[in-house]
């Protein structure tokens, strides 16, 4: 027998011959699966809408009799909830195959091909659904960070570790340092800071990639693209990834707190001197 089922696997078995589908359901369900039977497209699609039943993949024949074919009925499926299909056939043409293909299904398997193949092919299915599944949330993860970084009003970008590109950068920093996405895309780091080389900033670098520190501060100059340079305060991160990993600069502007201490040095410059005029008087 095949390998342990994963707990609670539920099959929603789409077949319009009632003596394939009864030997089918008893085979997977010796296999250590739960199955619910459908005799037509129809049908099929009427459970998901409604959820009667718990689905996780669908095992569905392609020929359905006289109404809606397996095709039409995953298409109508896929508009109510993102579900693995598994399509059954006897037709093995390119044009049916391409079909299917075309619908986003997980695989398609020859009918009487033996419930061996059919349990690899639906943990395959499941594998691979599971995989897109996981695929989407951290893109989804991804974009939710994004869009706080695209809302932050100081400027924030990522860049690797590679070739030191810019991967992403935030429209705050996109408008202080006055250049368009498309030209920041060609550009890295060392563009924008004249206090460093490539060589000095990967040596910057060396403690986040050597993992003796978590975060690196410093407080360094950017350079604007009419050439005007400001101060910043620079928080950088680094997040190790098997192709190579990338690096995130969280950056405040400080060009109004400098000018404030600036301001707050002159006022007390100014009061010393008054205050020895007093004294001298």
């Amino acid at each position: 027998m095949s390998e342990i089922v994963p707990k609670n696997v539920s099959i929603l078995l789409v077949e319009d011959e009632i003596l394939v589908a009864v030997l089918q359901k008893k085979q997977l369900e010796n296999f250590g699966y739960s199955v619910h039977h459908a005799k037509t497209g129809e049908e099929a699609v009427q459970l998901i809408a409604q959820a009667d039943v718990p689905v996780d993949l669908i095992l569905m024949d392609i020929d359905l009799g006289s109404g809606i074919d397996g095709t039409e009925a995953a298409k109508q499926i896929l508009t109510y909830r993102e579900i693995p299909v598994l399509f059954v056939s006897n037709h093995t043409e390119r044009e049916v195959v391409d079909k299917t293909e075309s619908i986003a299904g997980y695989g398609y398997v020859v009918k009487n091909s033996g419930i061996v193949v059919l349990d690899a092919s639906i943990k395959m299915a499941l594998k691979l659904f599971e995989s897109k599944q996981e695929e989407k949330k951290a893109q989804e993860a991804r974009m939710e960070f994004l869009e706080i970084l695209e809302k932050a009003l100081d400027e924030i970008y990522i860049f690797n570790s590679r070739d030191l590109r810019f991967e992403y950068v935030n429209t705050g920093a996109q408008k202080n340092l006055g250049y368009s996405l498309e030209e920041l895309k060609s550009m890295t780091p060392v563009d924008i800071k004249p206090e460093y080389t490539e060589a000095t900033f990967r040596e910057r670098l060396q403690p986040l990639l050597q993992g003796t520190v978590e975060e690196l501060h410093f407080e360094t100059i950017h350079r604007r693209k009419d050439g005007s340079p400001y101060p910043v305060e620079v928080h950088l991160h680094y997040t190790k990834k098997p192709e190579g990993g990338t690096f995130t600069a969280f950056i405040m502007d400080l060009t109004d707190r400098k000018k404030a201490e600036e301001e707050l040095r002159e006022s007390e410059t100014l009061f010393r001197e008054v205050f020895e005029k007093h004294r001298a008087v």
